[in-house]
């Protein structure tokens, strides 16, 4: 388990994922869509923020990530403190190897799914890759 710090409380999550790839590409218009927020007129994200979800369960921490590479060291540290990845892209997106090859260099043991344009499903499928280490 690990624990998250709010200002009134401490709220104990079983799961820190990020949710990485190339900027512009609709990360976080599939986080508001799965947490059921309207998504309009939102601006790039700067540096990284985090959403509580729970599926099946578990209480997941996502960690929605900057797609501009200003913000690398950023990445890393997310990286770092992650159980998993969802990445977004396809290997033939411009940005998409450079993410992946930078947080596999930063946290080598660090589980790591493609978005299948499904964020819930993905999320459960990264899930099960890091319980059952594979």
């Amino acid at each position: 388990m690990k624990y998250m710090c709010t200002p009134s409380e401490v709220i104990q999550v079983d799961y820190h994922v990020m949710i990485a790839g190339p900027g512009g590409i609709g990360k976080t218009k599939a986080i508001m869509d799965l947490l059921g927020k309207p998504y309009e007129n939102q601006k790039p994200t700067i540096g990284s923020v985090a959403f509580y979800y729970s599926v099946d369960n578990k209480k997941i921490l996502l960690i929605d990530t900057s797609g501009q590479h200003l913000y690398e060291d950023l990445l890393i540290d997310a990286s770092k403190n992650s159980n998993g990845v969802v990445l977004f892209g396809k290997e033939s997106d411009l940005g998409y190897d450079y993410f992946k090859k930078l947080i596999i260099k930063e946290n080598p043991s660090i589980k790591v799914y493609d978005y299948n344009g499904d964020l819930k499903e993905s999320i459960t499928n990264l899930i099960t890759k890091i319980d059952t280490n594979c």
